[in-house]
């Protein structure tokens, strides 16, 4: 089986994990990344942010992230949100706003992890950071494709990153 084929059929909260272990390498500024969307045992459970951490700096930065192992033809109610749900960006985004009480000015990212490919999902993207903008958040989208696509999954305890 592909990398790419497991992550389609990988468990939320293993995906959580991988999310959240690609981007603490991806970014010396997250490691200090603490999951928010799992339980003890590693299942998913709800939360406004599946993972969030404030680095003090210099420059300080609040940062989140929002993994989901949704359907494509669901994601764009899931990321933007509909007659039914909040979307994940409206969840992080109020959050987000809780650190800037304190720290008005403070640069917020949040990361939208899949695993799936966007695809033909250009006006998704576009959508997405656009809305972020909107609350001065910058929008990172995460997608199959990017580096972590590249992880090996141990199943026998843990997972590594290997460079694209």
């Amino acid at each position: 089986m592909s990398t790419a084929d497991a992550l389609l059929r990988v468990d939320a909260g293993v995906f959580e994990m991988l999310v959240t272990g690609y981007l603490r390498r991806y970014d010396p500024r997250l490691g200090s990344l603490i999951t928010t969307g799992i339980n003890e045992e590693g299942k998913s459970i709800p939360c406004p942010v599946d993972a969030i951490t404030y680095y003090p700096g210099p420059p300080p930065a609040c940062f989140a992230v929002a993994s989901t192992t949704m359907a494509r033809a669901r994601l764009r109610g899931k990321w933007m949100g509909d007659a039914e749900s909040i979307g994940d960006i409206a969840k992080a985004v109020a959050e987000l706003d809780e650190w800037r009480t304190t720290q008005p000015d403070l640069p917020c990212t949040l990361y939208l992890a899949t695993n799936r490919p966007l695809g033909g999902g250009v006006k998704l993207y576009r959508d997405a950071v656009a809305k972020g903008r909107e609350h001065n958040v910058t929008v990172e989208i995460i997608e199959r494709s990017r580096r972590y696509c590249q992880v090996k999954w141990d199943w026998s305890g843990g997972g590594s990153v290997e460079a694209c």
